[in-house]
């Protein structure tokens, strides 16, 4: 134990008993300080136990969890947005034959695992943002059926970072 642990624990035991400057200790007093002491660090020996186990059982948990994470391929979020944008332009135009029809975001996501479901929503979220895609739900859904009803549609296949790539500030250009 560290030093400061081991000051701590000892104003913890009961002191022993001073007369006239002396400390008198007799047998049985030093090991009643001792035993307390060692009381002490046996109690608090079964505080840091109680959450080494409650640590191992949480690893134990998690542990699966990850392991079967790392399995899965990397995430990267342009891939996931391309593969949408051309999902979309497909379904558009086998729906209606024009690729900027809204399409069910249940079609995007069939037949997939739980995690790429999560994985294609979040790209499709960014697409939205950068307005590559609409995506909105029927107007009489409510709130629990809003993505059962949700729809997208494909507004533009330029992807946000190429047109910011080419994008002069008209301020440069002048000049």
């Amino acid at each position: 134990m560290s030093p400061v642990a081991d000051e701590q624990l000892e104003e913890q035991v009961e002191p022993l008993h001073v007369t006239k400057s002396l400390v008198v200790q007799s047998y049985e007093e030093l090991v009643k300080k001792h035993l307390q002491l060692q009381l002490l660090v046996a109690q608090q020996y079964l505080q840091e136990t109680e959450l080494s186990r409650r640590v191992r059982l949480w690893e134990e948990t998690v542990a699966p969890i990850l392991a079967k994470e790392e399995e899965h391929n990397v995430f990267d979020i342009h891939c996931y947005g391309d593969m949408i944008l051309q999902q979309l332009e497909q379904l558009g135009i086998q729906q209606t034959g024009s690729a900027d029809s809204p399409v069910p975001f249940c079609k995007l996501a069939r037949e997939k695992e739980p995690f790429e479901v999560c994985r294609i929503l979040l790209a499709s979220l960014q697409l939205a943002n950068s307005e590559n895609i609409e995506i909105s739900t029927e107007e009489e859904t409510g709130p629990a059926q809003h993505m059962d009803k949700a729809t997208v549609r494909l507004l533009s296949k330029d992807k946000a970072h190429t047109r910011f790539a080419a994008y002069r500030v008209p301020s440069f250009e002048d000049s």
